[in-house]
């Protein structure tokens, strides 16, 4: 809240004073406080009508009716005026260039008795300023002139923008809170992993702020694992399983996503006359089973999911894909 300017509004029965103007900010409200003084003997009513190249919803003063002053008594009241939040904005994008280049407007007041007509006419302009807090750091003496203000705000509109990129620098540098157009500046210089189109903003997020882990764990179950539960956001079928990820956003699903080892030695048929020993059938040295059952309207990329399983995978390794719909049994 601005403080209180004050006006005192007379005739031969009521004075007056004003100050020139009352700064106003967007979105702040500011009050101009008005004094009635009866000095005469006889009970007065009274009312006040705004008028000026200002908007009538600036104003909140609502009573156009007569009120009573006694005989030498003084009252107050306020005029709270207030500008949209937005007002510069919608200067920016008005078609008016001389509607839009507008800050200064006139205010007349006027002060009506029902015995005398008009009695009282003062104006004071409203000026409109964008907020500055630079000027807190000047003496009190530079804020009441109106040029300092203006000056002073060139000042911290060119600086302000950048020492507020300095303070939230860490914002720009986390994957999860970075402008969009840093993610790739953020994937290529910082962790050297290229982005997929086909993944979305939040996917690509996930991913560059996950990219180390995938890096420390590529080429194990652990890594597969996780880069799955990346990609689909579907929860694992062993909740044993740790993987220290973060996955806030992701929405809730049922734990389906595993990894089977095969291990089994196959059908063996002891010593063959070539002297070692032979296998027929069942046995796959280093391969595994990616098992990933999903609820019917979960949508995904299965070649991108095979395209993350040939890269996670270990190069001598083999695999098998299972999908299968949550409804169903797995084999």
């Amino acid at each position: 809240m601005r403080p209180l300017e004050a006006v005192e509004i007379n005739s031969r029965e009521l004075t007056y004073n004003a100050s020139n103007n009352l700064s106003l900010r967007p979105g702040v409200p500011a009050e101009m406080l008005v004094k009635l003084e009866n000095s005469g003997d006889t009970p007065i009513h009274w009312k006040v009508n705004l008028k000026g190249d200002f908007s009538p919803l600036w104003c909140k003063w609502e009573k156009d009716f007569y009120q009573q002053i006694k005989a030498k008594e003084t009252i107050y009241f306020t005029l709270v005026f207030q500008v949209p939040e937005n007002f510069f904005e919608e200067r920016a994008d008005s078609k008016n260039e001389l509607w839009k280049l507008k800050l200064d407007y006139q205010v007349e007041v006027f002060v009506e008795t029902r015995e005398k007509g008009l009695v009282a006419y003062q104006v004071f302009k409203l000026v409109i300023r964008p907020p500055t807090v630079y000027i807190n750091y000047l003496p009190a003496l530079y804020g009441e002139i109106d040029f300092v203000r203006r000056l002073i705000s060139l000042f911290e509109q060119a600086f302000d923008p950048t020492i507020q990129t300095l303070d939230t620098l860490w914002a720009y540098l986390d994957p999860l809170t970075a402008p969009r157009a840093m993610l790739p500046f953020l994937a290529k210089y910082w962790v050297a992993f290229p982005l997929d189109p086909r993944w979305n903003i939040k996917e690509q997020r996930r991913l560059i702020r996950n990219a180390i882990k995938l890096y420390r764990w590529r080429g194990t179950r652990r890594g597969l694992l996780f880069y799955l539960r990346l990609y689909t956001g579907l929860d694992l079928e062993d909740a044993s399983f740790d993987i220290d990820l973060d996955l806030s956003d992701l929405p809730e699903e049922k734990q389906k996503i595993s990894i089977q080892e095969v291990s089994s030695q196959g059908f063996i048929l002891g010593k063959a006359s070539m002297g070692t020993d032979s296998m027929l059938g069942g046995g796959r040295p280093y391969h595994f089973i990616v098992k990933i059952c999903y609820p019917p309207s979960f949508q995904f990329d299965e070649q991108l999911v095979r395209e993350i399983i040939e890269r996670e995978k270990p190069a001598f390794s083999t695999y098998e894909l299972n999908l299968k719909v949550q409804s169903t049994n797995w084999d």
